[in-house]
């Protein structure tokens, strides 16, 4: 169960969610249902997605994002200390311990965004 918790924070996690991202066709709904049934993320990293420049790109996104948050938190747990943001203590800490689940969900809006640009306002049409 532990293993299954820090494979969270696994420094591959944004892989992970790209390999899950390409196992689903980049499609929301399927993504959803496998990051929903995915217990350990280390598994998605043993069938890897095809090292495309779009995937790359995708993975160093997530990655940057991730990084930003932490710092995010970082600072805000100091700003907390130094007496400068009430509540930083636990509003950094925060940030920092949810981001695996803030950026598995993320993605979707991205993969909505996907679609939505690629089929335009006939979306609503294709079912």
């Amino acid at each position: 169960m532990l293993k299954n918790l820090f494979s969270l924070y696994y420094y591959q996690y944004p892989q992970a969610l790209v390999n899950l991202m390409w196992l689903a066709q980049f499609d929301p709904a399927r993504y959803l249902k496998r990051i929903n049934q995915t217990n350990n993320f280390l598994l998605p990293l043993e069938d890897p997605a095809p090292k495309t420049v779009k995937y790359l790109v995708l993975e160093n996104l997530i990655r940057l994002g991730i990084i930003l948050q932490i710092v995010v938190g970082i600072w805000l747990i100091i700003a907390g200390f130094n007496h400068t943001v009430v509540g930083g203590i636990f509003f950094g800490l925060a940030l920092v311990v949810i981001y695996p689940f803030v950026w598995a969900y993320l993605t979707v809006l991205v993969l909505i965004l996907r679609q939505w640009f690629k089929y335009g306002s006939q979306l609503d049409k294709i079912n």
